[in-house]
């Protein structure tokens, strides 16, 4: 292109200084934009500034970017907590307020950490009346990643091994277990009321393998979990006696699977031929919308149990989800 009478440049910098300069909007020669600081300059085109937190404004100061900020998951709309043993809707509606703090989004990376809002510890409860059991969560910190540019696959498998460590699978016709081949159900796995195999679950979140999108996240968080009678008041449960535990919470599908299972009753869901297995999808965030509550989003996390009371007969798989 051609520079008109009125026009020091048009669209290159190299009439600009001897090809120092850049052109600007306007058509006029300024040496912002020529990627060098220069005199009166504090920053330029990728240097003066820390690129990763901040951008040059018109080459005259280094501006902060804004961080994501808050993020209220006020409990409601598609929040469930949905077992295996009895397949179909929620038996039990998680309810409180998981607020979550979003940080800057790398220019790089298209990643923005993420914690647990604020120093103190949040709640959530989940009553669940079968077996008269609340449950109460208290969330004391979490860290991790959204990517906002996607390029990261967060689907969760959480396994468990139910045959105790040095046992031989058994499949002897008891405890509704049929000795054929193929099945996946073990006589011996079936140790009994709050004792179980020892084992403990094991956490997968595959990488590489797929894309999971845009606003895609995965945190742990550090929790103590306290077990009351149901109705009670979470925030009136004592946590004194209870291990700090760490819970995987993620945007992507959460898979719970049982190894080596106690099949349970021959009418249960976890049939002796299968292995007890329970997926609940969750919901990618828009990093655009991130503070909007109400906005896209939803986090799924799992959990397994071994024969977990005499009404439940058998393992089973858990999956519990957030929706604001």
């Amino acid at each position: 292109m051609n520079n008109q009478d009125s026009e020091e440049c048009d669209g290159s910098g190299e009439t600009c200084f001897g090809g120092s300069g850049a052109c600007s909007d306007d058509c006029t020669c300024t040496t912002c934009g020529n990627g060098q600081l220069d005199t009166g300059e504090v920053c330029d085109v990728g240097v003066g500034c820390d690129f990763e937190a901040e951008t040059c404004n018109a080459c005259a100061s280094c501006d902060a970017i804004p961080s994501l900020g808050a993020r209220a998951l006020s409990l409601a709309g598609g929040t469930g907590f949905f077992t295996s043993f009895i397949p179909g809707n929620a038996i039990a509606t998680p309810s409180g307020t998981l607020t979550l703090e979003g940080g800057i989004v790398s220019p790089t990376t298209g990643v923005a950490p993420v914690s647990l809002a604020g120093d103190a510890p949040q709640m959530v409860s989940i009553n669940i009346p079968l077996g008269g059991v609340m449950l109460c969560y208290e969330y004391q910190s979490c860290s991790g990643s959204l990517y906002c540019g996607g390029g990261q696959n967060v689907d969760m498998l959480v396994e468990l091994d139910s045959l105790a460590a040095g046992e031989q699978c058994v499949r002897d016709g008891t405890g509704y277990c049929p000795d054929e081949t193929g099945n996946s159900c073990c006589s011996n796995s079936c140790e009994g009321v709050s004792v179980g195999s020892g084992n403990s679950e094991e956490i997968t979140i595959p990488t590489g393998a797929s894309d999971s999108g845009a606003g895609a996240l995965v945190m742990t968080c550090n929790i103590r979990v306290s077990q009351e009678a149901a109705g009670t008041d979470c925030a009136q449960a004592d946590f004194d006696g209870d291990l700090v535990q760490q819970q995987v919470l993620t945007t992507g599908t959460t898979t719970v699977r049982i190894n080596n299972h106690c099949a349970g009753l021959p009418a249960a869901a976890n049939n002796a031929a299968s292995v007890p297995e329970f997926t609940k999808p969750g919901e990618n965030f828009s990093c655009v919308d991130w503070a909007a509550e109400d906005s896209a989003g939803r986090l799924t996390w799992g959990i397994a149990t071994e024969q977990p009371s005499e009404l439940l007969v058998g393992d089973g798989s858990q999956v519990a989800i957030y929706d604001d």
